[in-house]
């Protein structure tokens, strides 16, 4: 036997371990956008892994062809074209899981889009356009869901952002805005589920698509498949899957944990804060909140010696 047969015969066996290590057989998962690109890897490789999956997506071709090809694959599956963008639509693909499968587990709220063009042509309009496909897509769905997940105490909620929406990026203020929104409302929504048995993370994904193949070229094209993200996502889906409040970013294969942290503290001596900026600016021994009480805690100690009493939150946040 060659080395390639080894090598072969080897990726195949980490292909199949992969595939029962990870199982969602009894689940039932809706993913938004799943027609194609992202969406559809996940719809697939979940479908693959015993899921059942409500696939979601505007363009009812595209979800017909997702649907036949897990159908094909032995999985099951169903269509979806109510709007992400409305409270109405929210409620209906929820309730299109539970008429069809009777459950619904997972909500993994990938459909988005965007504008691209300078911040001073961008007009209120192209705002309010990236807001409601980006941030209200994701709400509706997850506040559909929510309560359902409440009473079964089990959930899990898979979030998008872009590293266009955590660090910025030129001609894309519209979506960066939208996409930052959506990691405040993932972040909120994990502190106030804390203690039950829902779990709300954030991909922020780098895959050669269809929409981003301008900026992808076709060499990148096997590095960054779609499915190299899906991976991470179907972990973050999964019920062994026991963190939350987590931002993942995943492409070709890889993936890191982006943190939003705070510089140790710097008590002020005057109003020149620029003579402090080397101090402050220097992320050793950063401090990562588990929520904006605790941030405010360590700035001002003297909040945490007066107690609980110093900070009103909603009871099971302190």
């Amino acid at each position: 036997m060659t080395l390639r047969h080894i090598n072969v015969a080897t990726a195949a066996r980490l292909e199949e371990a992969q595939l029962t290590s990870i199982r969602f057989d009894g689940r039932v998962a809706l993913i938004t956008g799943a027609g194609a690109g992202l969406g559809r890897a996940y719809a697939e490789r979940l479908a693959a892994r015993g899921a059942k999956v409500v696939v979601n997506d505007r363009e009812r071709a595209s979800a017909m062809a997702v649907v036949k090809a897990i159908r094909d694959a032995g999985g099951d599956a169903i269509t979806d074209q109510n709007p992400i963008e409305t409270k109405a639509g929210g409620l209906a693909m929820v309730q299109s899981a539970y008429e069809r499968f009777g459950r619904l587990d997972i909500l993994i709220c990938n459909a988005g889009g965007t504008i691209s063009k300078p911040i001073l042509e961008s007009g209120e309009d192209d705002f309010r356009e990236n807001m409601n496909v980006n941030f209200w897509g994701t709400v509706h769905p997850v506040l559909a869901a929510l309560p359902r997940f409440i009473d079964a105490d089990y959930g899990r909620i898979v979030a998008v952002t872009s590293a266009a929406g955590l660090f910025g990026t030129a001609a894309h203020a519209p979506y960066s805005s939208s996409k930052m929104a959506v990691v405040g409302f993932a972040k909120a929504l994990a502190v106030e589920t804390g203690k039950l048995n829902i779990r709300v993370n954030v991909v922020s994904p780098y895959a050669r698509t269809p929409g981003s193949s301008n900026v992808l070229g076709e060499e990148l094209a096997e590095l960054m498949t779609p499915d190299r993200v899906a991976q991470v996502v179907a972990w973050l889906a999964h019920e062994r899957c026991d963190k939350t409040g987590m931002i993942l970013s995943a492409g070709a294969g890889r993936v890191r944990r982006v943190g939003i942290v705070e510089s140790p503290v710097v008590e002020l001596e005057d109003e020149d804060i620029g003579r402090l900026w080397d101090r402050f600016t220097v992320l050793d021994g950063a401090h990562e909140p588990r929520n904006s009480a605790d941030s405010a805690r360590v700035l001002m100690p003297e909040l945490a010696a007066l107690g609980s009493e110093a900070i009103k939150l909603p009871a099971g946040l302190k």
